[in-house]
């Protein structure tokens, strides 16, 4: 059980590397602010421990938000499984896998957060993510899960709508994505517990 539950775990942080912490760093790298290879060092020194300005700044409410909504059961479920005992306070693992998810399959959505969205400019950019920074980070301190990619495409969106750059053919399939995983996430997990 340890194994199949670590070997989980490991999997969720890797694809929320892969997709949320890309949106953190899309805008970046979108206006040319930082190159990918950058987004990909600042990551994986901030994604955990947050920092001052726009990507770090959402990358640091990810981490409050939705890092805490996927790592947390298994955090859990690792250390009932260790100690014996249900406790008040796990350990959090899983920092490399984020980075691993990001470095490997995390590009295409920096490239459709940073720029396919919108033609970004860095005060757009700024705009975008420091307003998804802060509507996370409410959430987070109202104990209230939410995701920050939907926050985040809102706020690209936002800023689209304002100098009318938003490119809404590619919001189309985006927003079908979002009807269709979620149903689909409950499916599986219906299925999943059902196998056990």
């Amino acid at each position: 059980m340890l194994a199949v539950t670590t070997t989980f775990g490991l999997f969720m942080a890797f694809n929320i590397g892969g997709n949320d912490v890309a949106n953190s760093f899309g805008i970046s790298v979108g206006t040319g602010t930082l190159s990918m290879n950058q987004a990909l060092m600042v990551a994986g020194v901030f994604e955990v421990g947050g920092a001052v300005f726009t990507a770090a700044a959402f990358a640091f409410s990810h981490g409050s938000n939705d890092i805490a909504n996927a790592v947390g059961p298994f955090a859990a479920i690792l250390d009932v499984l260790s100690t014996g005992e249900i406790n008040a306070k796990a350990a959090v693992p899983g920092e490399l896998m984020l980075a691993a998810g990001l470095w490997f399959i995390g590009r295409k959505v920096i490239m459709t957060v940073g720029s396919g969205l919108m033609k970004m400019h860095p005060a757009a950019g700024f705009v975008a993510e420091l307003s998804a920074a802060g509507v996370v980070m409410i959430a987070s301190l109202l104990g209230l899960p939410v995701s920050s990619t939907h926050i985040l495409i809102g706020a690209i969106l936002g800023v689209g709508i304002v100098n009318k750059a938003a490119n809404w053919s590619l919001m189309k399939p985006i927003a079908l994505a979002w009807v269709i995983t979620v149903p689909a996430a409950a499916l599986v997990g219906s299925v999943g517990v059902l196998a056990l």
